[in-house]
């Protein structure tokens, strides 16, 4: 019993309802990954939220979000080329000069950091590294175009991350390369790893299905690809992901089986989808719409409810342990103004918190949750530590 329980408490790309691959991910850690996972998070936030602390730097974000290891311990990429390690008062551990704009990091088994460049969208020279958490590189790869979203890690410890090629790497846990497979246009989502191997990429055509060994197992055209990253996969293989189809100018909820045929597709009535989907363990998925819409959509296409949400939703949703949702949004009509709301399962408001400046996707913590923001008029960013006033 001791040991099932401690076994409940790690972190779980599944939580019981998904079918990803368990990867080689640091599971003591408390997020150690954005992508790749169902948003199940294995703790709750905080019922009466207040500002902690807030960590302000001369820096900008581009497309980072931060992830969080053992002891709370927060990463994230700037875009001066800035890795940082931030502790849980909020004081910086350390950081890191990689030269370029950085994505958003991912934490291996053994607490390596895996974190891409995107540059300022330069198109060459952009590398893959992999630093130690005392901050040390360890190696760097050579992906040459500009990585495109957080890398992924296979269960044995392969890293794969997709560039604006577009190409698709799989590199060894020691930096030597395994193989390449060159898609068509470019990725607009994350690769997504099943639990049956099969690695799963939408670009802005096809969505791609190709074996551990690079080889394509099948394409198939659905409307313009994952349109949005970050695809979720559920405990029958099924592939959920949002898409925006150019027929009829709608971006959509997609179902697809393993073999790439179509379960079914969901279309709001006056509303687009506009983020990636999440899955509770309730077998609800949840995604943002256009007139800031959170809408909660069964697994048999049903809509269960529909709420509103203040501001452009920032990213899929994170559910807590006890069922209740957060969403963060973002509003830059005066000034930039985000705000975090919690959800019940039932749609209804629980709270909301809100903090200056534009957002990237959250994480949650153990009655925590973390935010990272910038100011792009100022050029000054910080992350902000959410937790019980």
């Amino acid at each position: 019993m001791c040991e099932e329980k401690v076994n409940n408490f790690l972190f779980n790309q599944n939580e019981g309802i998904g079918g990803f691959q368990n990867g080689k991910i640091d599971v003591r850690a408390v997020q150690p990954v954005t992508v790749n996972w169902t948003r199940q998070s294995r703790f709750m936030g905080p019922n009466n939220p207040g500002i902690k602390w807030e960590l302000e730097f001369n820096d900008e974000i581009f497309c980072s979000s931060p992830v969080v290891g053992r002891e709370d311990t927060i990463y994230f990429g700037t875009a001066y080329g800035f890795l940082y390690a931030v502790q849980s008062d909020g004081s910086i551990k350390w950081k890191l000069n990689l030269g370029k704009s950085l994505e958003t990091p991912v934490i291996a088994e053994d607490g390596t950091i895996y974190i891409a460049t995107i540059g300022d969208f330069e198109s060459k020279n952009h590398n893959l590294y992999a630093v130690s958490s005392e901050g040390i590189v360890k190696w760097s790869f050579k992906i040459d175009d500009l990585a495109t979203f957080s890398p992924v890690i296979a269960k044995d410890g392969t890293v794969y991350v997709t560039t604006d090629g577009p190409k698709l790497f799989a590199i060894s846990p020691d930096g030597s390369l395994k193989w390449i497979y060159k898609g068509e246009r470019g990725y607009w989502s994350n690769p997504v790893l099943s639990n049956d191997n099969t690695i799963y990429i939408g670009s802005r055509n096809n969505l791609y299905a190709i074996d551990e060994r690079g080889k394509e197992k099948w394409k198939v055209s659905i409307a313009r690809g994952s349109d949005n990253a970050s695809p979720v996969i559920t405990d029958d293989g099924t592939l959920l992901f949002s898409a925006y189809d150019n027929q009829d100018d709608r971006s959509k909820l997609y179902a697809v089986n393993r073999d790439g045929t179509i379960r079914w597709i969901h279309t709001p009535d006056e509303v687009d989808i506009v983020t990636p989907p999440s899955l509770g363990k309730n077998g609800t998925i949840y995604v943002g719409g256009t007139y800031f819409e959170l809408m909660a959509i069964g697994l048999d296409n049903s809509l269960k409810w529909s709420t509103k949400v203040e501001g452009f939703q920032v990213g899929p949703s994170l559910i807590g342990a006890d069922g209740v949702i957060y969403v963060g949004t973002y509003n830059n009509v005066r000034r930039p103004v985000s705000k975090v709301f919690a959800i019940h399962e039932d749609g209804t408001k629980k709270w909301l918190i809100s903090i200056k400046g534009e957002m990237t996707w959250p994480a949650l913590g153990d009655k925590m949750i973390y935010v990272l923001l910038g100011d792009f008029k100022s050029k000054t960013s910080k992350l902000v530590a959410i937790g019980e006033k």
